[in-house]
């Protein structure tokens, strides 16, 4: 929801055209992990198309401060600005398109595996588990933990392309 708000807004729309975002030029992947402490953690992993020649850290900084109002405008609460902008985005530049694309950096874990195998990834944390590691454990609640993702991710899209990048992959 916040980040449908975020994308909705004048202001958004204007920053990204002025880095030459070109339309639909994204790929997307959602990822959901589960943990004793935190409960569900759903988040995405998106890549833009923009142009190479801005200034990252004035782009960055307008992103996160878009992202932060519109999640407050979504009514949750942010006890701490400080904390959310180190763990609740994180945004990257130079992940050539190629990359995603064409899946390089074999044996290495990269921007392309990032978007593409949210199901085989391990959780990070200790206590923490992918959607695959609930399935395959040998504890009972995780299990059924497994079976609460795998209802609400029933018919859910977890990977798109936009249709920019399908159409150069068509071509």
């Amino acid at each position: 929801k916040s980040l449908r708000k975020m994308k909705d807004r004048n202001a958004y729309r204007n920053l990204m055209s002025g880095v030459g975002y070109v339309k639909n030029a994204f790929i997307k992947s959602v990822e959901t992990t589960f943990s004793y402490q935190n409960g569900w953690h759903y988040h995405q992993h998106e890549c833009y198309m923009i142009n190479k020649d801005i200034d990252e850290k004035a782009f960055k900084k307008q992103i996160v401060k878009h992202w932060v109002v519109s999640v407050k405008r979504s009514g949750f609460d942010i006890p701490s600005i400080r904390d959310f902008k180190k763990y609740g985005i994180d945004v990257m530049f130079n992940c050539h398109a190629s990359s995603y694309l064409q899946k390089s950096g074999i044996g290495t874990w990269g921007v392309d595996k990032e978007l593409s195998n949210g199901s085989t990834k391990r959780a990070r944390k200790e206590g923490g588990y992918s959607a695959f590691e609930l399935a395959s454990s040998d504890d009972a609640f995780l299990n059924d933990k497994f079976i609460e993702y795998a209802r609400a991710t029933k018919s859910r899209v977890s990977f798109k392309i936009g249709e920019y990048f399908q159409s150069v992959l068509r071509s």
